[in-house]
């Protein structure tokens, strides 16, 4: 090739290469975290018609660069560490360059610059929000969520009661008086409550095949009945669910380790195209369970034995789940889902002594959204064929049936005044008959309807002050209309630190086992003894103690609950990576519903001697067995019974503080720092009650994690100090306990990933309610395997 040639050539190639470069662009970026420092190392991918067109990992300065981009509309996804991912938009246009910009929350839930919505039902700053809230962030999630106990993961909230009994078998509660079914706290995942109708608290073991799905966790403390209605007593609990836009891909992950388990999970969300997006989801998990039985011997001193040993101590867990998003114009969003959810194994203690849980639930949900416009409506349902009930032996079958549609309107009244409104009405059943039309739990089939309407003005005077009012009316037939107000105050004092304070009322509805209940609460109990004692006070009069049934009854004229609450609270941000709080309330409750408590409804009075004594001998053997037998009654036909029921005690008033103190040392360690104090007095309490908080007076959580876009890892220490709890026949000492959870997990590459996740790693054994099991350590490890 002569030299005149190659020139030709070489400006050929120049003047082609001139050509393409106007006819492509340059999509570039940066990466950074909230206090403005580039985020390296994170999977950059470019996206066109959800296909990957390049990928790349950002530098050390966290900057990204797609070149030779032909034009059109592209997205640009990563995610960030901790697993929350983002969505931006580039339109590439020919010979331009786009320049994107993402500042990333790689510490969700911690720092200050993150948003709640649950405080006032819309969108605001941490700081902004008038109330005790935390969140649990997707961050979390990854670490702990192998396990399937989606209550640990709120571990770490400050005042959390999380109280578990097996291995799926969790409580959780805010501010004390705690049940081991609990239902103080108002639980909903997207909108949908998960609750049993039949007992009012969450099944928490139905949702343990779902935490890949988690996106976020809010917790609000304190009474929020103005917002939520019955039930939110000393909180509530929002989970959120990752949408199918947002999280493409797929993702299998496949759990095993300690106590045989085996559980297998699949996540798939997909684009099909004119504004539809499909998530598919399921899972099995199968593993023994801590459970033993107690019909010869028991784990520990106090607990009373049952009539019939475990019929197993393995745990079947089995659900899927189909959602289906289509995007309108307008920001409007239709979402209708629905799944089924499989139980078998896990043991549940309530008042009467301990249950096996063996039930199918399935609920649908449909939700439409709009900018300033919210409807939801889901329909649940629940079917247990057969759930024996340990201590007596009794096989209990329930169906039941909630179905509720709410409506909310956000408006924006000039540029100081938000309004938020709405409406809910709900249609419940409970039905406990078996196969012969024989109820094995209420006294009859139950239906009900109650509805409630809210509204909640928030007007800010100045640039640093808010003020908010709220209000709502709820209406049932099983309960007396209730009003629930709310007034809080909240004062910016600088962009770093906020006080706030509210006031509040809110009350709890008895469930309708408390209402309805009619079943055995243990084996009959053998008085012969004293009726021996007693004979020459009897002259052969028999009083029929050999064999005294032991029931729980329901009271149907139980009065509703009601808590007055005043709150106050100081929030503080430093450089939007590290949070301090602190929070005091005090709360006084009236007509506080009891446990089930041994002689004090008094539709089951004292026992009364049979006829054929003489007035003295009936009276001092009346005298002689209600002082000794707690609980002793007649039953049909003057027979000898102990009844346990339940009734409205008097005055109880609470007080606590909750201080955290969490955020990031350097660019890669998170820490966690939080402890409660809990204080309680009795006032004017009916005769025969007692009231126990079943919560510690103190209780302290600490957590340090290190963190990269590739690997994490992270330990956490809970401890909490003695109490006494007390919940129907289980009545005994918690001693104090402390528990080590540890978390990791290591981006092998794009697709694979390995994780542990290890609960009580220090295998101290102890447990957590009195009458629940003897807890041990939970090792597991996890291989997933992920796609986009």
């Amino acid at each position: 090739m002569t030299f005149r040639s190659a020139g030709l050539a070489a400006a050929l190639i120049l003047t082609c290469a001139r050509l393409v470069s106007e006819q492509t662009s340059t999509i570039q970026g940066v990466i950074r975290d909230q206090a403005g420092v580039g985020v390296g190392g994170l999977a950059v991918k470019l996206l066109r018609d959800d296909a990957v067109f390049q990928e790349q990992r950002t530098d050390a300065d966290g900057i990204f660069r797609f070149e030779a981009v032909p034009p059109g509309r592209y997205a640009v996804t990563f995610t960030a560490p901790g697993g929350k991912s983002y969505h931006l938009t580039a339109d590439a246009a020919p010979g331009a360059t786009v320049h994107l910009s993402q500042e990333v929350i790689i510490d969700a839930g911690l720092v200050g610059s993150i948003t709640v919505y649950s405080a006032s039902r819309e969108t605001e700053s941490i700081l902004s929000a008038p109330a005790a809230v935390n969140s649990v962030g997707d961050d979390v999630v990854p670490l702990y969520g192998a396990a399937g106990q989606v209550p640990n993961l709120l571990a770490g909230i400050p005042g959390a009661e999380l109280t578990q009994n097996g291995l799926y078998d969790y409580n959780f509660n805010l501010r004390g008086f705690n049940t081991p079914l609990n239902r103080r706290v108002a639980t909903s995942i997207d909108g949908r409550n998960p609750d049993i109708p039949l007992l009012g608290n969450p099944e928490w073991s139905s949702l343990a095949l779902m935490t890949d799905d988690l996106d976020t966790i809010e917790v609000l403390s304190g009474p929020s009945a103005s917002l939520y209605g019955e039930n939110a007593y000393n909180g509530v609990v929002e989970m959120t669910t990752k949408a199918p836009r947002d999280s493409l891909g797929g993702r299998l992950r496949f759990t095993f380790g300690e106590r045989g388990t085996v559980s297998l999970e699949g996540r798939l969300a997909q684009k099909l195209g004119r504004g539809w997006y499909l998530k598919v989801l399921g899972g099995y998990l199968r593993s023994n369970d801590f459970s033993q039985s107690r019909n010869k011997t028991v784990e520990y001193p106090g607990l009373p034995m049952e009539a019939i040993p475990l019929p197993t101590r393995r745990d079947d867990l089995a659900s899927g789940s189909v959602r289906a998003d289509k995007y309108f114009s307008g920001d409007a969003l239709l979402t209708m889902e629905g799944g089924v959810e499989s139980l078998a194994g896990p043991v549940f203690v309530v008042g009467t002594g301990r249950a096996l849980s063996d039930n199918i639930r399935t609920w649908t949900r449909a939700h439409y959204v709009k900018p300033g416009w919210s409807f939801n409506v889901f329909d649940n349902t629940r079917d247990s064929p057969s759930e024996p009930a340990l201590g007596s032996g009794v096989p209990i079958t329930e169906r039941d049936r909630n179905v509720e549609v709410e409506l909310q309107a956000n408006r924006k009244l000039g540029s100081k005044t938000d309004v938020v409104a709405g409406a809910n009405y709900v249609y419940e059943f409970v039905d406990t008959a078996d196969q012969q039309g024989i109820q094995t739990l209420l006294s009859h089939a139950i239906s009900a309807h109650r509805g409630g309407a809210f509204g909640e003005v928030r007007r800010r005077v100045g640039e640093r002050l808010t003020l908010t009012a709220s209000a709502r009316v709820d209406a049932s037939t099983i309960f007396d209309t209730q009003f629930s107000p709310r007034v809080a105050a909240l004062y910016r004092i600088s962009a770093q630190d906020s006080v706030w304070a509210s006031f509040s009322d809110a009350f709890q509805v008895a469930n309708y086992a408390e209402l309805f209940v009619r079943v055995p609460a243990g084996l009959p109990v053998d008085l012969s003894a004293l009726e021996t004692a007693l004979q020459p006070l009897l002259g052969g009069v028999s009083l029929g103690l050999g064999s005294v049934p032991v029931l729980a009854l329901g009271n149907p004229n139980l009065r509703v609950e009601k808590v007055r609450s005043g709150q106050a609270g100081y929030r503080r941000t430093t450089g939007k990576r590290n949070l301090f709080s602190v929070d005091y309330y005090y709360d006084g409750m009236r007509d506080f519903i009891t446990d089930l408590l041994p002689g004090v409804n008094p539709t089951y009075g004292p026992y009364v001697p049979p006829p054929g004594l003489s007035a003295a001998a009936a009276a001092a053997v009346a005298s002689e067995l209600n002082s000794a037998v707690p609980g002793l009654t007649n039953g049909p036909g003057g027979v000898p019974w102990i009844v346990y029921s339940l009734t409205n005690a008097g005055h109880v008033s609470s007080m606590g503080v909750e201080a955290q103190d969490a955020g990031w040392i350097g660019r890669d360690w998170r820490y966690s720092l939080n402890c409660s104090w809990f204080d309680y007095s009795f006032n004017d309490l009916a005769a025969r009650t007692e009231v126990h908080p079943n919560a510690p007076a103190y209780k302290a959580f600490a957590e340090i994690g290190y963190w990269k876009p590739r690997f994490s890892a992270d330990v956490r220490y809970r401890w909490n100090d003695a109490f006494y709890f007390a919940n129907g026949i289980f009545r005994g000492p918690v001693p104090t306990y402390s528990v080590v959870d540890l978390g990791a997990r290591y981006q092998v590459s794009p697709r694979w990933e390995l994780g542990v996740n290890v609960s009580n790693l220090l295998n101290n054994e102890h447990y957590e309610i009195f009458g629940g099991d003897i807890l041990r350590r939970m090792a597991l490890g996890y291989i997933a395997y992920n796609w986009k």
